[in-house]
């Protein structure tokens, strides 16, 4: 499922700082669920100098990645916050003719939303105030962009609320009241089965994916080409006869690239 694109740019944006693919070889996947789990990213760039990379060191650096292929607008992959723990760089010395070069493998992983997870609130609610007002108050305190509602969710009221701890707790603890899930993507808050606002839903067939694999709980995986309209909480249709026919959910995205190799695709995972 290579792509069949003849250009695949990537630039790496960090705020004072850019890395183009024009002068390194980038690496990278994303994974992205329907759960609680916050979607990641993982980036190589080799041979970054020493001054950019004490930059990325810096708490809650934003990291944007964004991709071009061929005369297309640039598209944003992902949007997050730096791990400083998780900045790494990793010597290799590769033999050229008869010398050595030392060539530096720098990782990076990013997560969307970080302080969702990591703030710390203490609220307390003293008059009546509805199960969708907290989750809207605590996204809010925390970055989120925007809240969507599956319009089937059946609200509760609670006389007098205690926010307690991290956003992604409490949300968590609220979801579990109201029997609704909850997921994070592109610093979006989704609350129950929120349908795709694509009209019309991909369509996965031999001519564009691979074979779907059954897998645990009943799912299937499978490999296909980029489409950045596939996304968690989306819906996609299949046409593999006799294996897997008709419109599903998706719950899990991996998107992974190589710039050296002018190579991107993507694997799913979905619900039947």
């Amino acid at each position: 499922m290579e792509n069949s694109s003849d250009f695949f740019y990537l630039t790496v944006d960090a705020g004072l700082i850019k890395f183009n693919s024009g002068n390194y070889d980038i690496n990278f996947s994303i994974i992205r669920t329907d759960d609680y789990v916050p979607d990641t990213a993982f980036i190589q760039i080799h041979n970054i100098n020493q001054k950019d990379f004490s930059l990325l060191l810096n708490p809650l650096r934003e990291l944007s990645l964004y991709m071009k292929l061929s005369d297309k607008l640039p598209l944003l992959l992902f949007n997050g916050n730096v791990l400083p723990s998780s900045v790494k760089g990793i010597s290799k010395y590769i033999k050229t003719n008869n010398n050595y070069s030392n060539d530096i493998r720098n990782s990076i992983t990013a997560v969307d939303s970080l302080r969702f997870y990591s703030d710390m609130l203490d609220i307390n609610y003293i008059e009546a105030v509805s199960a969708l007002t907290l989750i809207k108050d605590c996204a809010a305190s925390s970055g989120i962009k925007g809240v969507f509602f599956s319009k089937t969710i059946q609200d509760k009221v609670y006389s007098k609320f205690k926010a307690l701890g991290s956003p992604c707790k409490i949300i968590k603890n609220i979801c579990n009241a109201l029997e609704e899930q909850f997921y994070i993507c592109g610093n979006n808050l989704y609350v129950g089965d929120v349908p795709s606002i694509n009209l019309l839903s991909p369509v996965l067939d031999l001519s564009n994916s691979s074979i779907p694999v059954r897998i645990n709980g009943g799912a299937f995986r499978l490999i296909t080409k980029f489409n950045s309209s596939i996304r968690p909480g989306g819906y996609v249709n299949t046409y593999f006869p006799s294996l897997l026919v008709g419109e599903f959910r998706v719950s899990q995205v991996y998107i992974y690239g190589n710039t050296s190799k002018n190579f991107i695709e993507m694997s799913l995972e979905i619900k039947v």
